[in-house]
């Protein structure tokens, strides 16, 4: 039995005369898929942020100079940029499900030769594995959201990878006003 509330948000809701009761299980998987894909945008910061803070340990466990380091942290970027120009040709023959887990992928066999890594080539050969990865995701994932999601809520769920990539994490921050 309905309530009254209910049978007014259901007139509310209703598109075209049909009721949204129907779509509601619709968007909620929608909203699920578009916060699941939208994790792939965090990996870019997530990566940026780990790199940033183990440089010195990198230098001291590894012997790494400063402009090697420099260029490994500077090259991350050259990589995702790689890998967002190839993510529409992986788009187009496998799928946007498929190039988003290919990226997840990409990006775990990344992290774990840069955790694995004995010398200056194994870290790069990590860092390429998980820039491209990055790349893919940043791409990927904004035009997956933006196919599952209804029509009326696409515009939001597509915001939403870009939100959560400008996360700012609490008391990181070294700005007076920030914190």
């Amino acid at each position: 039995m309905t309530t009254k509330y209910e049978d007014l948000e259901a007139k509310l809701l209703a598109v075209d005369g049909k009721s949204a009761k129907a779509d509601t299980a619709g968007n909620a998987y929608a909203l699920v898929c578009a916060l699941l894909a939208s994790l792939t945008s965090i990996v870019f910061g997530y990566n940026r942020g780990v790199m940033s803070g183990a440089q010195k340990y990198v230098q001291e466990d590894l012997g790494v100079s400063d402009g090697q380091l420099e260029v490994l942290i500077g090259l991350t970027s050259v990589y995702s940029l790689v890998g967002s120009l190839a993510a529409g040709w992986a788009c187009d023959r496998a799928g946007r499900r498929r190039t988003v887990a290919l990226a997840a992928a990409l990006f775990l066999a990344g992290s774990a030769v840069t955790a694995a890594a004995n010398g200056y080539a194994v870290l790069m050969a990590g860092q390429l594995f998980a820039g491209v990865a990055c790349g893919f995701a940043l791409v990927v994932a904004p035009v997956y959201i933006a196919e599952i999601a209804p029509a009326a809520s696409r515009g939001f769920l597509s915001t939403i990878p870009e939100v959560s990539a400008c996360v700012r994490r609490p008391g990181r921050c070294q700005i007076k006003e920030c914190s």
